[in-house]
This record gives structure tokens, C-alpha cells and sequence, in this order.
């Protein structure tokens, strides 16, 4: 019985935390000077979501960074649209990390609240 509970329990968890982030489509960027700009849309919503962008290596799967000097349509608010757009500084970030070829972004969209923190 209590075994039972605990996964129903679980598998509601994990449906309800999947169920919560929205769908990020086309994705590309564009290098100007010092800075990336990466694009990307949105399904309108009026949902706060919560906004981030990752570094991601072809060649190393697990590497998964997450960009800190970043400005634009990122963070804690309501965003939804098309081409919406976050400039990336990386020359404030550790160059070791963005050695290479391969490489790409991954933004996650999720809805927020105060539980999430």
C-alpha cells in the first residue's frame, strides 16, 4: 500500500514537473564583436517562466554550462513571441570552456513559481 503511494506519488511529481516547461524552438545565434546573440521562440503564454541558456559540447555529452553574463530575454518574467533575443558576453566567462568545434546552446523555459526556489 504504501509502496503503491510513493510511486503513484513519484510518477505525479514527475508529470507535474515535466508538464511545466514550455517548448523553445528555432534556435540560432550570431556572433557580433565580443558578444553572441542567440535567438529563440516561444509559444505565446502568460505563464512567469524562468529563462535559461546552456553551453553544450557534440564531442562532450555531459558538459552542460550555464551562461552568466547574459542580458535580454532570460531570467524571471513573461516571455513569449518569436525571435526573442539574449546577448551573451563571453569574454567574461572562463575561456577554458569554449574550446573547440561542436558546439551548441540549449535554452529551458520553465514555468515559474516560489517553489521552484
Amino acid at each position: 500500500m504504501i509502496r503503491s503511494f510513493l510511486i503513484t506519488l513519484f510518477l505525479f511529481l514527475y508529470v507535474e514537473g515535466f508538464s511545466q516547461n514550455k517548448k523553445v524552438t528555432n534556435i540560432f545565434f550570431r556572433t557580433i564583436g565580443n558578444k553572441v546573440e542567440i535567438f529563440y521562440d516561444l509559444p505565446r503564454n502568460t505563464d512567469t517562466l524562468d529563462v535559461s541558456v546552456y553551453f553544450r559540447k557534440k564531442s562532450n555529452p555531459k558538459m552542460k554550462y550555464r551562461l552568466k553574463w547574459v542580458t535580454g530575454s532570460i531570467g524571471i518574467g513573461t516571455f513569449s513571441g518569436k525571435k526573442l533575443k539574449i546577448v551573451w558576453n563571453f569574454k567574461k566567462e572562463p575561456h577554458y570552456l569554449f574550446t573547440g568545434r561542436g558546439f551548441y546552446y540549449e535554452i529551458e523555459a520553465k514555468k515559474w513559481s516560489l517553489t521552484n526556489y
